[in-house]
């Protein structure tokens, strides 16, 4: 679909901002004809021919961007284009999946953080009863 003048005027010539607002992959065969992205940091970098796609976790959060590029003008298939797509979707389950594991482990720490805290309560009660009976005694 043709990108938004409107959204070009906001965002200005560059590639990553534009992507993250945009529902789709951006494939452009070659950024230094391309007159909206001709002076985009990627061009400056002599980067030609550029595919990106986002990184969305499952609530839909952008987790950041995957993106192709190309030193040579390159027209990306819809194969290519679908291929780019999916290692998004792997790569944004890959980070999700480390950033649960994360908080596990976060959570695992604090359970034996509260454990040890349990048992060392009930060393002290255990003491409390037995100094307590032998003062009845």
């Amino acid at each position: 679909d043709p990108i938004s003048h409107d959204l070009l005027a906001t965002q200005g010539s560059h590639l990553t901002p534009l992507l993250l607002h945009r529902q789709r992959s951006i494939a452009i065969q070659d950024l230094s004809m391309h007159p909206e992205f001709s002076s985009s940091r990627q061009a400056h970098h002599g980067v030609r021919g550029y595919l990106g796609t986002r990184l969305l976790s499952q609530e839909g959060d952008i987790l950041g961007i995957l993106d192709l590029c190309s030193y040579r003008p390159r027209c990306f298939s819809p194969a290519e284009i679908s291929f780019i797509e999916q290692i998004g979707r792997q790569a944004s389950i890959a980070i999700e999946n480390a950033r649960l594991f994360g908080k596990l482990r976060e959570k695992s720490l604090e359970m034996e953080r509260l454990n040890k805290q349990l048992i060392e309560a009930d060393r002290v009660k255990s003491e409390f009863r037995q100094s307590k009976k032998a003062l009845l005694r």
